[in-house]
C-alpha cells in the first residue's frame, strides 16, 4: 500500500516546528489497520524528532546514559535503552493506540472530568504523554509521571517544554514506582491545589 501525498510530504519535510511535525505524524498512528511500513516510517521520523529536540537518541551520549540502574526489585534500564524502545515499532504503535482508546472510554465513563494519567517509566521521550497529550486539552487529561532514572526525567521534562506541553503536566517523581507515595486523589488536604478526579482502571487492549 502506497503512503498517502500528505504523510509523505510531512515525513519528508514536515513543519518549521518539530512538535507540529511530531503531532500530525502521532495522528496517523491512531489507524487501527495501518500498514507495518507506513508506521515504522512515522515512527523512525519521530525518533529522529524527538533526538532532535532532547539530545539523545539512544545510540550515542554520555557514558551514564548507557548504564541501567539498581532499582528495588531489578533494575532499569538506561536513559539510551529507553530512548531505544521507542522503535520497537509493534510495540509503540499498539500502546499508542490502546492508551489512546483507554482515555476516550475513560472520558466516557467519567464525563466532564480531567482524566488523570500516571505514567510510570516514562524514559527521556515520554512518549505516551508527548504524543498522546496534544491530541486532547489539559482540561481533558493531566499527567504525573515517576522515573527512578534523574538524566531519564531530566531529558522529559526539558522534551515537555520546548513542545510546549508542560499545561498537561500535573507533576513529576524522580523514584522507584514501586515505592513511591503519590498524593491520595481523595486527600483534599495534601492535594489542595490539585484537581484529582477518579482513576481510571481500564485496559489498554
Amino acid at each position: 500500500m502506497t503512503q498517502s501525498k500528505e504523510l509523505i510530504e510531512v515525513l519528508d519535510g514536515g513543519f518549521d516546528e518539530p512538535a507540529i511535525t511530531i503531532n500530525v505524524l502521532a495522528s496517523y498512528l491512531l489507524d487501527n489497520h495501518i500498514v507495518p511500513e507506513h508506521e515504522e516510517s512515522i515512527i523512525d521520523r519521530i525518533h529522529e524528532l524527538f533526538s532532535e529536540v532532547a539530545i539523545v537518541s539512544g545510540f550515542d551520549g554520555a557514558e551514564e546514559w548507557k548504564v541501567d540502574m539498581q532499582a528495588s526489585s531489578g533494575w532499569a534500564i538506561s536513559v539510551n535503552e529507553a530512548a531505544r524502545c521507542l522503535l520497537d515499532y509493534r510495540r509503540t504503535g499498539q500502546f499508542f493506540r490502546g492508551f489512546h482508546k483507554a482515555i476516550c472510554e475513560a472520558k466516557l465513563k467519567f464525563p466532564g472530568e480531567t482524566i488523570e494519567i500516571l505514567y510510570a517509566g516514562c524514559g527521556p521521550y515520554a512518549p505516551f504523554f508527548t504524543l498522546i497529550a496534544p491530541l486532547f486539552s489539559p482540561d481533558e487529561v493531566q499527567f504525573t509521571l515517576i522515573e527512578i532514572n534523574g538524566d531519564s526525567l531530566t531529558i522529559a521534562k526539558m522534551l515537555i517544554g520546548e513542545m510546549g506541553m508542560n499545561g498537561y503536566l500535573r507533576d513529576c517523581y524522580e523514584a522507584d514506582a514501586t515505592l513511591v507515595q503519590v498524593p491520595d486523589p481523595s486527600d483534599t488536604t495534601s492535594c489542595s491545589r490539585r484537581r484529582w478526579t477518579r482513576r481510571w482502571s481500564g485496559n489498554l487492549w
